[in-house]
């Protein structure tokens, strides 16, 4: 063979091969899509889970008008909840609480309770005042409670994070929602005199006009608010009721780890209020603003 020979089929051959590989990219740009990478999905990003236990000042509810019972006193509360972190400074949350039920057992100031009825009359110039006694010297009454209160409450909270500092981030927060107080009492009133319960029947007789009056035979003002009949004041009340609550709040998270917190902080919470029973002498009732102060230790734990 000459080398002309040689190089034709060199050529050939180059041709051949060149062409094969063309094709093989063509086919590659036409059939092949190149691989696109997918963005990875992180399920539970920024949710957690929080928990907390506070030592509390809290407003005791007055359940009876004639018993003062709406004094601060220790309490203590539980709370746990769900949240979400929605950047470095913004999260907030639901919470569900309750406040350690308690037995409110007191007894009120003495009040008048009349035993009897006394006609008297007392005459003015041209005014002839009639009526009946009412005499505070002669028997008193003291108003004895036996009550349970229980509250708790669901509460949206929002934060802001304050930025962080060696592990150390501090915070302030407010919450609204709604709380539900449950009061049950039993309220008797026992004579001075021999302790026993009071029920006197003042149906009235005579001609006198149904009206209280003083030892001096005057009308007494404002009236009070007894009947003219048979006395049953012993009472009971059970009742639940549900208030806008609302919280104010600030502390600080310790980084224990990347999904653990350690909160720490004090809430200024309102329940709403709370209208006792009447007084069975004055007709009058007593509302009690129910708030609490707290120290608060929890934790916050990142579910991602």
């Amino acid at each position: 063979m000459g080398l002309k020979g040689f190089l034709a089929i060199a050529s050939a051959a180059f041709l051949q091969a060149g062409g094969a590989a063309l094709a093989a990219d063509m086919s590659g740009m036409l059939f092949d899509p190149p691989e696109v990478a997918m963005p990875r999905m992180e399920h539970g990003t920024g949710w957690y889970l929080r928990g907390s236990i506070s030592a509390t000042r809290e407003m005791s509810p007055a359940l009876s008008a004639d018993v003062a019972m709406d004094t601060i006193k220790n309490g203590s509360s539980a709370e746990l909840g769900f949240g979400y972190s929605f950047n470095n400074w913004f999260r907030a949350d639901v919470t569900a609480g309750w406040q350690r039920g308690r037995s409110v057992i007191g007894t009120g100031d003495k009040v008048t309770c009349p035993y009897a009825l006394t006609g008297l009359s007392s005459q003015g110039a041209n005014v002839i005042e009639l009526g009946y006694l009412w005499d505070a010297q002669k028997e008193t009454c003291t108003p004895t409670q036996n009550a349970k209160v229980s509250q708790s409450y669901f509460l949206l909270n929002g934060y802001l994070d304050l930025g962080t500092w060696s592990s150390v981030t501090p915070y302030i927060g407010a919450g609204v929602g709604v709380s539900t107080i449950r009061g049950e009492t039993k309220l008797d009133y026992y004579k001075t005199s021999d302790g026993s319960l009071y029920g006197a029947d003042l149906t009235p007789s005579g001609t006198f006009p149904h009206i209280w009056l003083d030892l001096f035979g005057n009308p007494i003002a404002p009236q009070p608010s007894v009947s003219f009949a048979k006395q049953v004041w012993s009472r009971s009340l059970s009742k639940m009721q549900a208030n806008l609550a609302w919280a104010l709040m600030g502390g600080f998270a310790l980084n224990v780890s990347d999904n653990f917190k350690i909160d720490i902080g004090y809430r200024y919470m309102s329940l709403g209020s709370w209208t006792s029973l009447p007084s069975p002498v004055t007709g009058l009732t007593k509302t009690t603003r129910l708030n609490s102060q707290e120290v608060r230790f929890g934790f916050r734990y990142m579910i991602d």
